[in-house]
């Protein structure tokens, strides 16, 4: 939340969210800002994060940083992996057959992470 407005679009969000340009906005976002709130040693569960090469609002950076944070605060931990989807957007025109395919890589993780079986019911 700290350099969100310097990449892409999001400058235009600044009058909304802040900036960290300012002292006093500065203290706010860093305080709820999800990346700086990330603690060394914290045992953290398998996460999937995904994002998007064409994500107008939300720069792809974004993703990867807060991943390899992460990885780097829990390294012996559980999987901390990263989707990045280069056939959509934020969302709104991603075809059908896309969100399929993206549910489904979602579903994927969450049952593996689960141990969920797919077949047939005996």
């Amino acid at each position: 939340m700290l350099r969100y407005h310097k990449f892409g679009y999001a400058n235009i969000w600044a009058t909304e969210y802040g900036t960290s340009e300012d002292p006093e906005q500065f203290q706010y976002l860093y305080k709820y800002s999800p990346y700086h709130n990330v603690a060394d040693g914290t045992e953290y569960p398998a996460i999937l994060i995904t994002g998007s090469e064409n994500d107008a609002r939300v720069h792809p950076l974004h993703t990867r940083k807060m991943v390899a944070r992460l990885q780097e605060a829990d390294p012996d931990g559980e999987p901390i992996l990263l989707l990045i989807r280069r056939d959509s957007g934020h969302g709104g025109g991603t075809t059908l057959s896309t969100q399929i395919e993206q549910h489904a890589d979602v579903w994927a993780f969450l049952m593996n992470k689960l141990t969920m079986k797919v077949g047939k019911k005996k």
